[in-house]
């Protein structure tokens, strides 16, 4: 996610921080949110998948999250 942000949008994700101390980051605990629920989701099967991830209002919060900050980035470039 670091390499990804610094190359593609010039932007700190600050993800090695946001492990080490516990995320005041937004974006940051969004990108580690969504990488657990991918965790969670990988090996069940696609309609358990589908309908967890529709139901989970974690997940839910952390994609739109993550919309919010990419389309941030895209209107400052």
């Amino acid at each position: 996610f670091q390499s990804f942000g610094w190359v593609g949008f010039n932007y700190d994700f600050q993800m090695l921080d946001a492990e080490e101390q516990g995320s005041t980051n937004e974006l940051a605990s969004a990108l580690l949110e969504i990488a657990n629920v991918f965790q969670t989701v990988i090996f069940t099967p696609v309609w358990f998948s589908t309908i967890y991830l529709k139901l989970n209002p974690t997940y839910r919060r952390a994609q739109a999250t993550i919309e919010r900050h990419i389309y941030q980035m895209i209107e400052q470039e």
